[in-house]
């Protein structure tokens, strides 16, 4: 049995592709051991003249990689909000309504 069905145009999916999708989120790490083996292959440089602030490509190098990693997780976690909402749609879960109130409601006058 098929996941998607294809109605012309639209894409219908299941439940079980949608499962597969986060568990190959969970699996996608080739793209940090990639920026790694490149960010390794660079020279950290050398600390320099006497009185230099040393070697600052290396701290460059390890700040790249945080946020390399740091905006890939933001984009999973946007990701995962998203099938969230698919599922609910597929499961037919009542969706959940949050509501915040920044101020108390001005007293109605009489």
């Amino acid at each position: 049995m098929s996941d998607t069905i294809t109605n012309g145009n639209i894409m219908e999916y299941s439940i079980p592709w949608l499962l597969r999708q986060i568990a190959a989120m969970q699996t996608d790490t080739a793209y940090i051991y990639e920026v790694i083996e490149k960010l390794n292959a660079m020279s950290d440089g050398d600390s320099g003249e006497p009185g230099s602030p040393g070697n600052i490509q290396g701290c460059a190098k390890a700040k790249a990689l945080g946020d390399i990693v740091k905006s890939r997780e933001t984009t999973n976690q946007q990701l995962l909000n998203f099938y969230n909402k698919v599922y609910d749609d597929l499961s037919g879960r009542p969706k959940l309504v949050t509501i915040t109130q920044s101020s108390p409601p001005e007293e109605q006058a009489t």
